[in-house]
């Protein structure tokens, strides 16, 4: 995943590892997912039951609390809200 992660994004690992957090990781899940999901939508074979798009946009929301809220605690503890 962290090779997945860095080549996706152009970076080395050791950026990823330095500066990377769960919300990179959720995003690049999405995108893969959305990505096999047109390249099966192309290929005319969608499983309709594999994709759930209200639990993937749950799970997009979810991560972007968690990011939001992870930024705001870092926030408070470098005295800045």
């Amino acid at each position: 995943m962290l090779d997945t992660l860095a080549t996706r994004y152009s970076k080395l690992p050791s950026e990823v590892l330095r500066k990377g957090d769960s919300f990179d990781l959720s995003v690049m899940d999405v995108a893969l997912t959305y990505e096999k999901y047109q390249r099966d939508k192309e290929g005319g074979s969608i499983d309709t039951n594999m994709y759930d798009m209200d639990a993937l946009k749950q799970t997009a929301e979810k991560a972007k609390e968690n990011h939001e809220n992870r930024q705001q605690s870092i926030q408070q503890k470098n005295g800045k809200t």
